[in-house]
C-alpha cells in the first residue's frame, strides 16, 4: 500500500475528522505536526506543501489531498472497508448536507470560539508586533478580522454570541433528527457523524457545553456517547489532546 502522510494539528477540527476516518478504517499513517498557534501553517515550509495554508494535508503516495470533505470521500473510495457512505441515495444526500453545514457555518464559528477561549491566553502574551505579524501571515482577510476580534475581546465580542448561536442551531437540528435514528445520515455511522463529532466535542473541551445546554439534549447526548465509545475516538482525538484538556469534563 502506498504510504499515507498526514500534516495535521492536535486540536484542528479538520485534522480530527480526518484522523477519525483514518482510525475507523484502521489505516496506518505517518504524521507531521503543523502547530497552528505558532503559525506554522503560514510559514514558507508548509506553504510549499499547501499554498493556501490550510490544515490538514494528506499525501497518499504522490497524490496530495487538501480539501477535507473531498479527502474523506476519497478515502472511502480507495479504502472501502468499512464503508462510511450510505448505500441509499437519500441517506447519502443527507450525509452531504451535514458536511456542507459544517464546512460553511459550523467550522468558522467553531474557530472563533476556540480562538476566543483557548488560543487567546497564549497569544495575548506575545508582543503587539508579534501578534500583528501573526495576523498578517493569514492570507484570508476574513480570518484575520475574526481572529483579531477574538484576540482583542475574547468572549465579550459580538461575534462570539453569533458563533455560539450557530452551534445552538446545529445542536437543535441534530436533536430533531436523532429522535428517529441513531446516526446523522441514517441507521449506520457515516462520514456525517465523523465530520460533526469534533465540533460538538470542542464545546465540551472549551467548557461551554452547559452554556449551550448540551446535556439537556438527550438525542445529542446519546449520539455523543455512541461516537466517543468507538475505538477510533480514542485513537484519533483523545490520544492527541494537549495537556490540560479534560475529555471527561461535564457536558
Amino acid at each position: 500500500m502506498q504510504k499515507l502522510i498526514l500534516y495535521h494539528y492536535s486540536m484542528s477540527g479538520s485534522s480530527q475528522k480526518l484522523r477519525l476516518v483514518l482510525a475507523e478504517k484502521d489505516l496506518s499513517w505517518e504524521g507531521h505536526i503543523v502547530d497552528l498557534l505558532k503559525g506554522d501553517h503560514h510559514g514558507p515550509a508548509y506553504r510549499e506543501i499547501n499554498p493556501a495554508g490550510f490544515v490538514p494535508t494528506l499525501f497518499h503516495g504522490n497524490i496530495k489531498l487538501t480539501e477535507v470533505a473531498a479527502t474523506l470521500e476519497y478515502l472511502d473510495d480507495v479504502f472501502p472497508s468499512p464503508p462510511l457512505r450510505p448505500s441509499m441515495p437519500v441517506e447519502c444526500h443527507r450525509m452531504r448536507c451535514w458536511v456542507k453545514m459544517v464546512d460553511e457555518i459550523v467550522h468558522p464559528a467553531n474557530g472563533l470560539l476556540s480562538y476566543a477561549i483557548a488560543a487567546r491566553p497564549a497569544i495575548v502574551k506575545m508582543s503587539s508586533q508579534e501578534i500583528e505579524a501573526y495576523l498578517q501571515s493569514m492570507p484570508n482577510a476574513r480570518d484575520r478580522r475574526l481572529r483579531r476580534i477574538a484576540i482583542e475581546k475574547g468572549m465579550d465580542c459580538e461575534e462570539f454570541g453569533e458563533a455560539a448561536l450557530a452551534h445552538d442551531r446545529l445542536l437543535q437540528r441534530m436533536e430533531a433528527h436523532l429522535v428517529d435514528t441513531e446516526f446523522l445520515a441514517g441507521p449506520a455511522v457515516s462520514l456525517a457523524d465523523f465530520t460533526v463529532l469534533p465540533y460538538v466535542k470542542r464545546l465540551q473541551h472549551l467548557g461551554i457545553g452547559p452554556m449551550l445546554h448540551l446535556s439537556k439534549r438527550p438525542g445529542v447526548t446519546s449520539w455523543l456517547n455512541r461516537m466517543t465509545s468507538r475505538p477510533s475516538y480514542k485513537t484519533a482525538i483523545v490520544d492527541h489532546l494537549p495537556p490540560g484538556i479534560d475529555d471527561a469534563a461535564p457536558v
